[in-house]
């Protein structure tokens, strides 16, 4: 008996599964009674001679001539994949010859790998290898088929055939009983324990013996293009983390690492909100609009499925500290990261770069922020002293949307800004060359060095990277004793990396130096004038 979908009023499904729920839920000796409950017993296994395995098809060598049926109706499998039990039970298979008493048998396996198996027919047991290296003929036939890289769930991805989307869930078509590790992935750019939990393959995709043609309902689509199906970082409203844990990571899977199609023959389905703000950034991986599934409840079909990414992180260790490793995480990005992510955002985007006869600097203004550079101003004053042939200006982003930020950004050869989201924008920045060298400054207060985000974006960029961090501490006006003390407390004890002193120490109003300012832009200077 299949699944048996029916409709409530808002496009929702009553699901009443078939016995491999029963057997999913059961105890180890019920699961051995179900095995021999659907392999009826006909006394076969006596007529056979020998079984062998090649691929995902099994060769038995009966006595004499024996009817398919008999066959199909006698014998089953049990395998296994990432300690989940896959069973097929009778019928569930292909005789794809029989002749002389020989049968092959074809077991469309749901995972692309290597299977230690046991073909049972009555209660007789076959060991037997199976493997299937490729996707088998996906094109004409409706069974699901998936190709995971990666043990690990949380560093896992996925590519898929044959799988379909209804109300928020994914579907996944086979004869055979079984379920999914759960969870099977996620598909974020951020491993666990800082991924969108809500967004996890948890109980997905669910294993169905309903195909996509059999579903009750209208207005369903078949997905012909290349289908990436991806998802946002949970803190998905600061430019940071969706330039550094969304976009660039995504351009380095889908078109450095690996080449999925081209522009024009993939589509974006991002598994949840919280990208709109940002949506022109994504103008390069699709040329259709993407999609969010957890606002459509149309019915998707998609041939072909790339079904999360590569996480670059330097150690997703699946036992860390959320509070302790969220400060101190490090990224694995460099310069050979993304390659082109600057050039393809702004050409599919129509961005106009202006074409300067002076060596712009732009000092980014954080507009009243919680920490900001107290003498900025007269930080700005100096360098014009210093640069008497560049253009120097100021800016502030908070108002611009993403368009009017690059513009500004794109055509400097300086920017310079304190810690903060506005100097993730050294990306749009041309990449620092002999002829033309481009520089971040990234002003830092006393003692926050456990975050090296900016110098890692400077990096993706290839543009040259310059800290600058006062030598002595200055106490900022307006604390109590007892914050005073906390803070002093941190200066002496460099403790950075805890939850403790982080916050202190990043939100520090800094008055910078203005000779490490100086001796500083006087170096980049000189490179400006070459």
């Amino acid at each position: 008996m299949k699944l048996l979908y029916s409709f409530l009023p808002v496009f929702e499904f009553i699901i009443i599964f078939t016995c491999s729920i029963l057997y999913f839920g059961s105890t180890t000796v019920q699961k051995q009674e179900f095995i021999q409950k659907i392999t009826h017993s006909t006394g076969v296994s006596k007529l056979i001679r020998s079984v062998t395995s090649k691929n995902d098809t099994v060769t038995i060598t009966f006595s004499d001539d024996i009817d398919s049926s008999t066959v199909l109706n006698s014998c089953s499998l049990k395998t296994k994949w990432e300690s989940e039990n896959i069973i097929y039970p009778p019928n569930s298979y292909d005789v794809i010859s029989n002749y002389n008493g020989v049968v092959q048998l074809r077991f469309f396996l749901p995972v692309v790998d290597k299977y230690e198996a046991e073909l049972i027919c009555d209660s007789k047991h076959f060991p037997v290898n199976l493997s299937i290296t490729d996707f088998s003929e996906t094109e004409i036939s409706n069974n699901s088929q998936i190709r995971c890289h990666g043990k690990y769930f949380g560093t896992r991805w996925c590519e898929a055939r044959n799988i379909y989307h209804v109300d928020r869930t994914f579907f996944f078509y086979s004869r055979a009983h079984f379920k999914f590790p759960n969870p099977l992935l996620v598909p974020g750019s951020r491993a666990p324990p800082f991924d969108k939990v809500t967004d996890r393959f948890a109980k997905e995709p669910i294993v169905t013996n309903i195909t996509f043609d059999e579903i009750p309902r209208n207005g369903k689509q078949v997905i012909e293009e290349t289908s990436l199906i991806y998802g946002v970082f949970y803190n998905f409203y600061m430019l940071w983390h969706m330039i550094y844990d969304f976009f660039i990571p995504y351009y380095s899977f889908i078109n450095v690492r690996h080449q999925f199609a081209t522009r024009d023959t993939r589509r974006l389905f991002v598994r949840s909100d919280g990208f709109w703000r940002f949506q022109a950034l994504a103008n390069w991986i699709s040329r259709y609009e993407p999609i969010v599934l957890e606002n459509r409840y149309k019915p998707y079909f998609f041939k072909y499925a790339i079904i999360g990414c590569e996480k670059p992180e330097a150690n997703p260790d699946p036992y860390r500290n959320n509070e302790i490793n969220s400060i101190l995480f490090k990224y694995n990005l460099n310069s050979s990261t993304a390659p082109g992510f600057r050039e393809d955002v702004i050409k599919y985007n129509n961005i106009h770069i202006e074409n300067s006869t002076k060596p712009i600097v732009l000092f980014i203004k954080r507009g009243g922020a919680k920490r900001d550079v107290k003498n900025l101003d007269k930080i700005v004053e100096l360098s014009k002293t210093i640069c008497t042939f560049c253009d120097i200006r100021t800016v502030e982003l908070q108002n611009l949307d993403i368009r009017e930020q690059i513009e500004l950004i794109a055509p400097a050869q300086v920017l310079i800004g304190f810690h903060g989201s506005g100097l993730a924008h050294v990306i749009w920045m041309e990449e620092s060359r002999k002829q033309r060298q481009t520089h971040l400054i990234e002003i830092m207060p006393h003692e926050y060095n456990c975050r090296d985000w900016y110098e890692t974006a400077a990096s993706v960029a290839r543009v040259n990277y310059h800290m600058l961090m006062n030598k002595k501490p200055v106490m900022p006006e307006g604390l109590n004793i007892n914050d005073q003390n906390h803070l002093k407390g941190c200066w002496e004890s460099k403790a950075c990396g805890t939850q403790y002193c982080h916050d202190r120490l990043r939100d520090q109003f800094v008055d910078l130096e203005e000779d490490l300012f100086i001796n500083e832009f006087k170096n980049i200077t000189n490179t400006l004038m070459q």
